[in-house]
């Protein structure tokens, strides 16, 4: 346990030297360096170790080139697996003994909210934050040189947090939220006697649920030294200010609450972890937390009471208005196509596929011509956000890339959205012009957002290609993969069309049709057998290949991009076959 004789209470600097203006502040910077360098390099050394742990856990689950990347498809999981790695990485540094002697902050946010409350001197805390900026960004150093080239890589960049598709205003609010948690959790605990010394593995299960769940909102930050570290190297700074402003904000806002709830007298120490025998800098009163003290007052009861309620009401009103639960529970349907429906190649009036805007987006919206001579708009394939409010509209534009694009072109509502996973049908008006409305977009009108957007190619566009035999939607695998790929008869001859594709760049990339219905991951398609395309025209765009006329399409059912220097499926799309067309082309 820390003892009195251990608490080094830090003197201002006025109490070391009587000298007055510019050499006061200069003898007090020489003053507190010789004193607590080591806690400043052990700081350091802290930060640095946690990104060398950070970088290298991305390398591991997020390059392409992976083993462990390629065995977990699943972006969830290795989110989930990234997160236990970082929270266990942040207990062993808080409890380590470097840990236990520098306090443990790893964080400018921290260390800034400890100077407000008044635990931390001056120069301690301007060299703790310089501490941190250089451990962190000598972290990263170290990092490039253990994995050489593969920590630039797209999907790795350094382990920098960037916002997500939502943009830099959710990922500022974000991350002020989450500051505001972790500060309020650490405030709570680490000045409260019975649970003191669990606030450093509270602090690391928050780690790993924040990675594991709001890092596609903001990267998952809380420190302005780490964010700039992750950024140097990369020069990833149009979005750095997020990282150096909300962090502080939210855990000043945490201080502030606290102050008001508890008062100045409850906060002890500056020490995430202060149950040891190492020595404190700080101005350090952990000996009165393990006194037991009465009640502070009927008053601080009823203060405690009205913010209580009052932040009571305000969390029933922010769960009435985003419907956060709704971000784990997906609502999923699986509708048949609707009865009418002929072949395809004579029914498919207009096509295309969906892109994330604020949402991550993907599947095919396609408008059917029935025989009784209505109109279905039918999405397969179909994957978004669950939602408050979330309807379907036809918009007036040839595409919608962001929420302004929907207001100004004007739309026609088709219904509710029935699901955000899987297969659906809506009936389209039959006055509805389907040369004016020339995009389907999933639109939250609760906050007025466009979850995604499917641009819509007419078959008259393209009369050309006069008989669809076979198509579907890329989905992940090593790496991002959207867009619809289709094989159409034209002619004599058969061409395979990629239509608003986009997948990872790498090298020497090829496209191949695959003997299987689907290929999840690189070892399907080896096993399975293919036949090379050629190679990939470019990792975004409209593309055509030529097929050969002799290729079985009851075999290979399957398009997959496929890195031929490392052994990598990056992405598949499955074929579903016009049974009828096919089978006539392929006698």
């Amino acid at each position: 346990m820390q003892t009195a004789a251990k608490n080094e209470m830090a003197q201002p600097a006025s109490a070391a030297e009587p000298q007055s203006g510019d050499r006061t502040w200069i003898y007090g910077a020489i003053s507190a360096a010789t004193k607590h360098w080591p806690e400043y390099l052990k700081e350091a050394a802290c930060l640095g170790l946690f990104m060398v742990s950070a970088c290298s856990f991305t390398v591991l689950l997020q390059h392409p080139a992976s083993a462990i990347r390629q065995m977990l498809p699943s972006a969830f999981v290795r989110r989930f697996l990234t997160g236990v790695a970082m929270g266990l990485t942040a207990i062993a540094l808080i409890y380590s003994p470097w840990g236990k002697q520098s306090g443990a902050h790893l964080n400018p946010s921290v260390t800034l909210t400890f100077f407000r409350l008044g635990k931390i001197e001056p120069w301690d805390a301007g060299f703790y934050i310089v501490a941190q900026f250089i451990g962190g960004t000598l972290g990263v150093m170290l990092s490039a040189l253990i994995w050489g080239q593969a920590i630039a890589e797209q999907n790795v960049r350094y382990a920098a947090t960037v916002p997500g598709v939502r943009g830099t205003g959710v990922a500022f609010v974000a991350e002020v939220v989450i500051s505001f948690l972790m500060m309020s959790m650490v405030l709570n605990i680490s000045n409260s006697a019975h649970i003191a010394r669990f606030a450093g593995v509270i602090a690391g299960a928050l780690v790993a649920t924040y990675i594991t769940l709001e890092s596609p909102l903001s990267g998952m930050s809380m420190s302005p030294a780490r964010s700039f570290a992750s950024a140097a190297p990369g020069r990833l700074w149009n979005s750095l200010w997020v990282y150096f402003t909300a962090p502080p904000l939210g855990m000043m806002l945490a201080a502030q609450i606290y102050l008001w709830l508890r008062g100045k007298h409850a906060v002890f120490c500056a020490k995430l972890h202060h149950d040891n025998d190492k020595r404190c800098i700080f101005r350090c009163n952990y000996q009165a937390l393990l006194t037991p003290i009465h009640s502070q007052g009927d008053d601080v009861m009823k203060r405690k009471k009205l913010i209580y309620g009052l932040g009571l009401i305000v969390a029933i009103a922010l769960w009435a208005a985003f419907r956060p639960e709704r971000l784990f529970v997906n609502a999923k349907v699986n509708e048949a196509m609707p009865a009418g429906f002929a072949n395809v190649s004579q029914t498919v009036l207009s096509s295309g596929s969906f892109h994330s805007v604020a949402h991550e987006s993907k599947g095919t919206a396609s408008i059917y011509q029935l025989v009784d001579g209505k109109r279905t708009l039918r999405f397969t394939n179909f994957e978004t956000s669950n939602g408050p409010d979330v309807h379907v509209y036809l918009v007036a534009a040839n595409d919608a890339s962001d929420s302004e694009t929907v207001k100004k072109a004007g739309f026609l509502e088709l219904g509710s959205l029935k699901g955000n996973i899987g297969d659906q049908n809506y009936d389209v008006p039959a006055d509805a012009d389907l040369a004016k409305y020339r995009a389907v977009t999933i639109w939250c009108k609760r906050f007025s957002v466009n979850f995604g957007t499917a641009p819509l190619n007419s078959s008259a566009a393209a009369p050309s290609m006069t008989q669809v035999l076979a198509s579907g939607d890329f989905h992940d695998v090593a790496h991002k993969g959207v867009g619809r790929a289709t094989i159409y008869q034209l002619g004599g001859k058969r061409v395979l069309r990629f239509t608003n594709f986009e997948t990872s760049n790498g090298p020497d990339v090829r496209v191949y049709l695959v003997a299987t219905k689907d290929a999840s991951d690189s070892e399907t398609v080896k096993q399975a057998g293919f036949v090379e395309v050629g190679p990939l025209k470019g990792n975004i765009g409209d593309q055509n290949y030529e097929l050969s006329s002799d290729l079985d399409l009851n075999k290979y059912r399957a398009i997959t991009i496929w890195c031929k220097r490392f052994g990598v499926n990056f992405a598949t799309a499955p074929l579903t076959s016009s049974d009828t067309a096919m089978n006539a082309m392929n006698q």
